[in-house]
């Protein structure tokens, strides 16, 4: 028998196995989860693993649904979002693929139809947005009487139709499987059949819309009509579908396929008279009213089918009732006891193939489905997350979107009797310095004997919390942290806790360890200040504090001294690294002064101190200092001058210079102030930014690299005119451009994933990533002009 587990991997494999895709960008192995707060971090065990796998399908299956509700409401822009929230879970469901155990082959061909899926969405989606813009220019072409641009965009409008069409009908097609095998799994799987009705009503308006692109194009007549105009679950109704020629003749042995509320549901020949009776059975999953339509497909390949008009056939609502009973009445952690009961209309009808939601305690626990027979059964299990007492179990049915059948519910009672628990502890060393790896481990367990899985355990040095780990399937922990270097030095008393989320489990603490904080003595490495600074200048002070093998010290408070003053309190970053400057003013002490740099002396580094070097203050700007030098010159000139009478050698000079006369005056030449010199813009050159980012990849800057091959891939697009608002996230920049160049997805889609995968630290950037990134950017760039220039832009 399938685990949970094994169906949660497969779930997806079972949807489309036809399609693939051939990304510009191949996804890289998923990396360590960053933690900036070490008390964050969380050890990764099957459970977990589990439980994201879980959370992310049911976000998947969210997303579905808001697709679909905003396809039928023709809001392709919010469409296009929630479909690319659903690849940002979907790739990240495909990464987690990466902690099981498969083959290459294995794994190849799970991602390739994990795309299909992606790309029958994403086909979905786009093909819709080219069908309404195109739409909206036929209706213009058929108002302006233009028949030959009409029939051009009916033409593209059949294919666009098709496509999403087929799309829809995958997606159909593989439902069943999809909420049977997520059935008991803990996911959630009912909204997607509201979801494919959400479609089923989006494709009805497509057909109705298409009725009369293909009449354009069509050389017959299909008409409709129902014995009856309300119908309840369970009963026929007879449809008559009438095929003629456009000059009214009747066609014989004519295939004619009936769809109603968007899926095809009987089929019929013509007979002499052109006509063809098809019978329907109202379903239980029926909609509180039914749309249906025929269509003809002639054999010649060369016509195009026809559609008929539609019939609309109200369906009546029912009420419901449901039963349930828990067996055993009584029940403790472990202990699984099974939820059953039946569903049924207000006149008898079983209904089967419904989702039932079970809730304990006010809090759903999971879902069950209703047999032939409109049974359901239900294992619950009692969880440490379990409220304890007597506590409701209470069973509901929710209406289907659209559908005719009212929601029940029905409560039994289950009394959960508390159990204790009890949690051990072991530490990997006794003795540790700043930055150490130490690790942490033990098992939690119920007093009954039990392992507690998926429980989340807290580590504390005294009362500092180091971190959390998860439990595993046999209730061990193992927690790993870089002791933190603000930790006080001396004993330290070590302990676990499990403080329990529900009443089912009691919290405990674990047994002490006694540890002992050691400090160490830092190596300070400085960058030299400039010698001589005047006042306005800044001093500036660059270096990096490690232990002695090497190891960086980050998160250090340190000490920046100038003339035996503090002058400030710079933090090491996360490499060890620190930068500081400061402005010198008229207040600080002038002359040969010391700039020092230190350690607090407080936490697990000890006091230590390093000169940077000695700087000379000048208690004087440069411009007053240039002043005073300036004036000091000319008062000695003046001095000079006085002494050896040069003053009045000159006086007389002028005084005979200003006696002369000219008779004519010089014509004046007017003065043309010279032309203002234009700034020369550089080119832009796509390959000069690249080989710009390729150094910082090269260097080992992924971020850099990465975030500068997204911002680059903003700026073409901006250049090539289409604007992209400066606060556009990612996301959004991303519907703007495919919503404008839908044939630029290929391109795109890797750098922005990529671009993703890095902010969020979903996984290491490697260098083979980047490259590849600029591949797609290079062809990004030029498939861009290449549209533009076909479109005469």
């Amino acid at each position: 028998m399938w685990s949970n587990r094994a169906w949660l991997i497969i779930i997806l494999l079972s949807l489309l196995a036809s399609s693939t895709i051939t990304p510009c960008l191949a996804a890289g192995s998923p990396g360590p989860i960053i933690h900036e707060d070490p008390s964050d971090v969380k050890s990764i065990s099957g459970p977990n693993i589990d439980s994201q796998m879980q959370a992310l399908l049911q976000l998947m299956i969210v997303d579905s649904a808001d697709i679909a509700s905003y396809l039928n409401a023709s809001d392709f822009a919010a469409a296009n979002l929630s479909y690319w929230d659903f690849h940002v879970s979907y790739d990240s469901y495909r990464q987690l693929m990466e902690h099981f155990n498969l083959s290459q082959s294995d794994y190849n061909l799970l991602v390739a139809n994990i795309d299909a899926l992606d790309l029958d969405i994403s086909t979905m989606v786009n093909d819709s947005v080219n069908y309404n813009a195109t739409y909206q220019a036929y209706r213009q072409f058929m108002a302006e009487g233009d028949r030959a641009n009409a029939t051009e965009s009916a033409l593209k409008l059949k294919g666009y139709y098709d496509s999403i069409n087929q799309s829809h009908a995958s997606l159909f097609n593989n439902i069943t499987l999809v909420q049977n095998k997520l059935s008991g799994t803990g996911v959630d799987a009912s909204l997607l059949d509201s979801s494919l009705k959400r479609l089923d009503d989006y494709m009805t308006r497509l057909d109705v819309e298409q009725r009369d692109v293909e009449q354009l194009l069509s050389d017959s007549n299909l008409t409709l009509v129902s014995d009856v105009d309300q119908a309840a679950v369970g009963s026929t109704i007879t449809f008559t579908a009438s095929l003629n020629k456009k000059d009214g003749s009747p066609i014989g042995n004519g295939p004619v396929l009936l769809h109603v509320s968007g899926r095809t549901s009987g089929s019929g020949v013509t007979d002499g008279n052109g006509e063809t009776r098809i019978k329907y059975v109202v379903p239980q999953d029926a909609p509180g009213r039914l749309t249906a339509y025929a269509t003809f497909e002639p054999s010649d390949k060369s016509q195009l089918p026809t559609i008929s008009d539609i019939v609309e056939i109200s369906v009546p609502a029912e009420n419901t009732s449901i039963s349930s009973s828990v067996s055993p009445g009584t029940a403790s952690f472990g202990d699984t006891v099974t939820v059953s009961g039946a569903l049924l209309s207000e006149k008898g009808i079983v209904l089967h193939g419904r989702t039932i939601d079970i809730y304990l305690g006010g809090v759903r626990a999971g879902t069950a489905t209703t047999g032939e027979d409109g049974t359901y059964v239900y294992n619950l299990t009692i969880t440490g997350s379990s409220p304890g007492g007597n506590t409701s179990v209470m069973a509901s049915f929710t209406p289907d979107y659209n559908g005719v059948f009212a929601g029940s519910t029905s409560e039994s009672q289950l009394n959960i009797i508390p159990v204790g628990t009890s949690l051990s502890l072991s530490s990997s060393g006794t003795q540790f310095t700043g930055g150490d790896a130490a690790t942490f481990s033990g098992i939690l367990r119920a007093d009954n004997g039990r392992p507690v899985s998926d429980a989340d355990v807290a580590v504390y040095a005294g009362d500092r919390r180091l971190g959390t780990a998860r439990t595993g399937n046999d209730g061990g922990y193992r927690l790993t942290v870089a002791i933190p270097y603000d930790l006080q030095p001396g004993d330290t008393r070590v302990m676990a806790e499990y403080a329990s989320s529900g009443g089912a489990l009691a919290g405990v603490k674990s047994n002490v360890v006694d540890v002992t904080f050691v400090q160490s003595p830092p190596v300070i490495s400085v960058s030299s200040p400039a010698s001589i600074v005047f006042a306005g200048d800044v001093v500036e002070v660059n270096g990096s504090v490690k232990l002695a093998d090497g190891r960086p010290v980050s998160g250090q408070p340190l000490l920046v001294s100038l003339a035996d003053r503090g002058i400030g309190s710079p933090i090491t970053g996360l490499n060890g690294s620190f930068s500081f400057s400061r402005g010198i003013t008229g207040n600080d002490s002038p002359g040969m002064q010391p700039l020092i740099v230190s350690t607090t002396g407080d936490g697990l580094i000890s006091k230590s101190t390093v000169q940077a070097g000695q700087v000379l203050i000048v208690p004087y700007d440069k411009a007053s200092l240039l002043a005073l030098a300036l004036l000091s010159l000319a008062i000695v000139l003046l001095v000079i001058a006085r002494l050896t009478g040069f003053d009045r050698r000159i006086m007389g000079g002028l005084r005979n210079l200003l006696a002369r006369r000219t008779e004519e005056a010089a014509p004046i030449s007017p003065q043309v102030p010279p032309a203002e010199a234009v700034p020369e813009v550089a080119p832009f050159v796509i390959e000069d930014e690249i080989a710009s980012l390729s150094k910082a990849a090269a260097s080992g800057d992924m971020a850099r690299a990465v975030t500068g091959i997204y911002m680059l891939s903003r700026h073409i697009a901006n250049l090539r005119g289409i604007a992209v608002p400066d606060s556009a996230t990612h996301l959004e920049f991303y519907g703007i451009v495919i919503g404008r160049q839908p044939a630029l997805q290929a391109s795109l889609k890797p750098i922005i994933d990529l671009y993703e995968a890095e902010a969020f630290g979903r996984r290491v950037i490697s260098g083979r990533d980047a490259e590849a990134a600029m591949a797609c950017l290079r062809d990004f760039h030029l498939k861009l002009a290449e549209l533009q220039e076909s479109a005469g832009q």
